[in-house]
């Protein structure tokens, strides 16, 4: 079980990468992903909201299941705007206060919000980057 791992330097394909990683909580910067598949399903440590940018030449990045299950994570990091599939995103983050901003071309979002009972803010919840 990981519970330390370099802060920068994480790119590409993410799928799976921290997947059931229950000791992680630190900083994490990922740049130029082009898929967040259950990149971090299962931290239940992961409190420290994780750097997320994707690859711009991406059009349709998934984030299907990427937190589901970080029960300590509080605030979501920003949504990129070239997600396009949300599903289950943040399922059973227990202890989730904010809702995250989901761009206007996200097109599936099946349970993403799905038992975070502490959600108190839903600002900004449906926005494009470029209009801003």
């Amino acid at each position: 079980n990981l519970i330390s791992v370099p802060t920068d330097g994480w790119n590409g394909y993410m799928g799976y990468t921290f997947l059931n990683c229950t000791s992680l909580n630190q900083e994490i910067n990922i740049t130029n992903a082009n898929t967040l598949i259950q990149t971090f399903k299962g931290c239940t440590s992961l409190s420290i909201t994780p750097s997320i940018e994707t690859d711009p030449t991406v059009t349709n990045v998934s984030m299907d299941n990427c937190f589901e299950d970080c029960s300590s994570l509080i605030m979501p990091p920003i949504t990129p705007n070239n997600v396009k599939s949300m599903g289950y995103t943040y399922k059973r983050c227990t202890n989730l206060e904010v809702a995250p901003n989901i761009p206007s071309d996200v097109i599936y979002m099946a349970y993403m919000l799905s038992n975070c009972k502490k959600i108190k803010e839903f600002c900004n919840i449906f926005y494009s980057y470029e209009s801003i």
